[in-house]
């Protein structure tokens, strides 16, 4: 397996200063979330991978404009998978292939600005401002 490539979408943004953490996982940081610990993800931006569920278009928004889950696998037991999931903000053009036909699509985004919201019959999930992403075939 390998990443996806053009040259108008790397999986890189185009700056980003700071430290990138690339040894956390969807399940790790949804831990945090459920324990209540997720202020250990501030100020930091993350590289992570999972499967996009279908996104939530704004169509009022005067900028493309969604959220989605990122969603991660964890087996439990022989029988028995749980997910773990954080939520994607998407916001600018550059997202529009991503949010037209996404849904079930392997990914790695580079992600920041953590914030605790709250879903509806979730619970409390880590929600992401999306710096880049791409397919992973």
């Amino acid at each position: 397996r390998g990443f996806a490539y053009s040259p108008e979408h790397t999986p890189w943004p185009k700056s980003h200063s700071g430290t990138i953490e690339l040894g956390m996982s969807i399940a790790d940081i949804a831990a945090m979330a459920r324990s209540g610990s997720s202020a250990q993800l501030q100020g930091r931006a993350f590289l992570i991978m999972g499967t996009l569920a279908k996104p939530a278009v704004d169509e009022e928004a005067p900028v493309l404009t969604a959220v989605a889950a990122l969603q991660q696998g964890i087996w439990e037991s022989s029988s028995s998978i749980k997910l773990a999931m954080v939520q994607l903000r998407f916001q600018g053009d550059q997202f529009a292939e991503f949010l037209t036909s996404a849904r079930g699509l392997r990914v790695v985004v580079i992600i920041d600005m953590p914030t605790l919201v709250e879903i509806p019959g979730i619970g409390q999930v880590v929600s992401f401002r999306v710096l880049s992403i791409q397919a992973v075939e």
